[in-house]
């Protein structure tokens, strides 16, 4: 019983082991899908994919210096910031009506990122937020 066990870890775990590794340090090299991995929260949009901007998110690019009178304010969230593409999508709407003509002008920063939680994006915040929102009001 015990080398039935043993052969059974030899020839299942192990090599199911080895893949994995395989897999993630090869990402990088082998797959230029949709999403990629990260280490801290899984898998997460790689950047400039379908539409992405250069950090993954649904969003344009925006300057990294906030201009002058420019208030911004940063929306972390899931899928839902997906939903209805780069312009269609609650945050470009919103920062569409903060825009009125007359009024102070507002960058709404779309951070979503699909299939994550609060935890995630959290730690989504920490890595980036520091160049996203630099002088920028959180929503969440």
């Amino acid at each position: 019983m015990l080398r039935a066990i043993l052969l059974l870890f030899c020839w299942l775990v192990i090599p199911l082991v080895l893949v994995e590794i395989a897999m993630i340090i090869l990402d990088p090299y082998l797959f230029k899908g949709f999403y990629q991995y990260e280490p801290d929260i899984g898998f997460r949009v790689r950047p400039n994919a379908e539409g992405a901007n250069q950090y993954g998110f649904n969003d344009k690019d925006y300057p990294l210096r906030r201009e002058q009178g420019t208030f911004r304010i940063l929306v972390l969230g899931d899928s839902f910031g997906w939903a209805g593409g780069k312009d269609g999508n609650y945050t470009a709407l919103l920062e569409e009506k903060l825009n009125a003509p007359g009024k102070t002008h507002v960058d709404v920063i779309n951070a979503s990122c699909p299939m994550t939680h609060t935890g995630e994006q959290l730690l989504m915040l920490k890595q980036s937020g520091s160049t996203l929102i630099a002088t920028t009001t959180i929503l969440t």
